[in-house]
């Protein structure tokens, strides 16, 4: 998924967690003001799920702050709209996707990322890269333009060799743990 929704989405949580954290409230208390489960509070402040608009009115309500929900809607709003531009990048597969990667990466100097569930695209190998395409577009149900995009990610590569850019990654352990491709045989 693209890294700004997901940015946005934490970034909406976060807010949640703020307003609820300002009502005095901990994630049990605005749980049982709203008659929910505790583990859709967490979902919701942490961004493993996207709210409804619903949500985010009664959310509004609990934490005793009605007047934020236009706030709270309007950056809904655009989380779907990231979502949906997302969409468009991947409408015709990974390759130009991978493309405007490369572009970005030769015009940066300085790159930092954090991944949690995999390897870094810039350090993947094709065969990696090969089967996260695949697995992607299948889920996504998208064009298969796999081995285009594995050229397009490891040109992207070529930036690991330049002077004067700087790299800066945290990858969490299990990441490296992560099954993408099958084992060696």
């Amino acid at each position: 998924m693209s890294t700004d929704f997901q940015t946005a989405r934490v970034a909406l949580g976060a807010r949640l967690r703020e307003l609820r954290s300002e009502a005095g409230l901990n994630g049990k208390g605005v749980a049982e003001v709203l008659g929910w489960q505790r583990s859709k509070v967490s979902r919701l402040e942490t961004g493993k799920q996207t709210p409804t608009v619903s949500d985010l009115m009664e959310w509004a309500q609990a934490v005793g702050r009605p007047g934020v929900a236009a706030e709270l809607r309007g950056r809904l709003v655009g989380l779907e709209s990231q979502y949906r531009s997302w969409r468009r990048q991947l409408a015709g597969g990974h390759r130009a996707r991978q493309e405007l990667a490369v572009t970005e990466t030769m015009a940066t100097q300085l790159i930092r990322g954090v991944e949690v569930s995999r390897i870094p695209g810039l350090f993947q190998t094709a065969d990696y890269a090969r089967h996260a395409f695949e697995a992607n577009a299948e889920f996504r149900r998208i064009p298969r333009d796999v081995e285009a995009a594995v050229r397009a990610r490891m040109r992207r590569q070529e930036a690991l060799y330049e002077a004067g850019k700087l790299f800066r990654f945290v990858v969490w352990e299990a990441a490296l743990y992560v099954l993408t491709c099958p084992p060696p045989r």
